[in-house]
């Protein structure tokens, strides 16, 4: 499943690198390796792996653009813990989960 991907090989958790994606993706002025490794829980040489890789794979000049019927879809999963109430009493915590998916064109001799 993650064979020819920035994935291939690793033996970091796939939740690592999907919440590594989200905060790189989120992060209003960039993040460094450093202000990523405590929130995703590795070391600073392991944070800036994964953000080498995915800069990387973001500045690849022979990389293939998406094609056909491309879906794109996000949800939120909302999750309580002992401490996550605010001093308003509004709930914080919540998980984000991004998949996208490229679906083969349909072939014309197909109905």
């Amino acid at each position: 499943m993650t064979a020819g991907t920035i994935l291939h090989r690793t033996k970091l958790p796939l939740t690592t690198w999907f919440w590594t994606a989200h905060l790189l993706a989120t992060h209003s002025n960039g993040i460094s390796a450093v202000q990523l490794a405590s929130p995703i829980g590795v070391k600073g040489d392991t944070a800036w792996l994964l953000l080498h890789k995915f800069r990387a794979a973001m500045t690849d000049r022979e990389r293939q653009l998406l094609h056909g019927l491309v879906e794109i879809d996000q949800t939120e999963i909302p999750f309580r813990t002992d401490d996550s109430k605010t001093a308003d009493g509004m709930r914080r915590d919540g998980t984000t989960i991004h998949a996208m998916q490229e679906n083969p064109p349909e072939r014309p001799d197909r109905g």
